[in-house]
């Protein structure tokens, strides 16, 4: 495979589709994310300078924009409930003992929950890592200039002067008090 932009988006833009059409088959009123697009798309609505690819030819303003893609996997949340687990061996229906089948049914919950958490924050993981070398976003912000954090603009007519913080304000105490619940003996039990 020949490594380039166009198989970045290829290859990105189809392992998240494989996502999203296992999501539609365990829900089926899932929402339909946002495509991933290609290098003509634009990052946001707010990159709007003319730019070229290849030096002559001008990229239009077309959605998809990337921004959206990356903000619903960044969010990502799954509709599966990973029902075909068991996490112990054999199913709970097997089991002769009320008592065994129940323990064995929490165990199967309690490590589809965890299975399910694991599996989002991968997802999102992954959105993440690729949101930082998507070139669509470099090039956004080298038409915009990424913001510094010591060069925040200053106040204008819409921004009024910052002013004490009550967070810093030696005059405001911030720290509540923790109320405990009084023993016998007077103490407070937390």
């Amino acid at each position: 495979m020949k490594p380039g932009p166009l198989n970045f988006f290829k290859v990105v833009g189809g392992f998240f589709d494989c996502i999203e059409y296992d999501e539609l088959q365990h829900d089926r009123h899932t929402v339909r994310a946002p495509i991933f697009g290609n290098e003509l798309n634009r990052w946001c609505s707010r990159d709007n300078r003319p730019y070229s690819l290849d030096g002559y030819t001008i990229v239009p303003l077309r959605p998809p924009y990337a921004a959206e893609f990356y903000e619903h996997w960044v969010q990502f949340e799954t509709k599966k409930d990973f029902s075909w687990m068991a996490f112990h061996g054999y199913a709970p229906q097997d089991l002769v003992y009320a008592s065994v089948r129940e323990r064995a049914e929490a165990a199967n919950i309690a490590g589809r929950l965890q299975y399910k958490a694991q599996y989002e924050a991968m997802v999102r993981s992954i959105a993440s890592a690729l949101m930082g070398i998507d070139p669509r976003l470099s090039r956004f912000y080298m038409t915009i200039g990424r913001p510094e954090p010591g060069n925040r603009p200053g106040p204008g007519p819409n921004r009024p002067e910052p002013g004490p913080s009550r967070k810093y304000d030696s005059n405001v105490n911030n720290k509540k008090k923790r109320k405990g619940k009084k023993t016998k003996n007077g103490k407070a039990r937390w």
